[in-house]
């Protein structure tokens, strides 16, 4: 195997373990410091996410020029979106949730771009 793509699997972990993290702060909220927060609002922007991380799965294993493209559009879409949700929260449980939802988009945006300079 080429150094060069030993560097990109390694950079890939690095990203999943960050992913990791993102997830166990929000557990780690969820579980002490939030009483009674309402999180409706953020629920669809957590089911995107969650449908970009089984989209990169797939591509991680099966790379294809059209899971790209739907990662791509399912990022966009939500990008676009999350404005309207955001500008309706009011309280500091949700946008902390948000803050932390944002990094993981963030470390599967990389995630992917890793993928793709894997196969070139």
């Amino acid at each position: 195997m080429e150094t060069g793509k030993i560097n990109l699997y390694f950079a890939t972990l690095f990203f999943l373990e960050l992913i990791g993290d993102e997830y166990k702060n929000i557990s780690l909220h969820l579980l002490y410091d939030f009483k009674n927060p309402d999180f409706k609002g953020i629920l669809g922007v957590s089911e995107s996410i969650r449908e970009q991380f089984e989209l990169y799965y797939k591509l991680f294993y099966n790379f294809k020029k059209e899971g790209v493209m739907q990662i791509s559009a399912l990022d966009q879409e939500r990008y676009f979106s999350v404005g309207k949700v955001y500008t309706k929260v009011k309280s500091a449980e949700v946008t902390e949730i948000y803050h932390h939802l944002r990094l993981i988009t963030r470390y599967l945006n990389v995630l992917t771009e890793l993928r793709i300079q894997m196969e070139f």
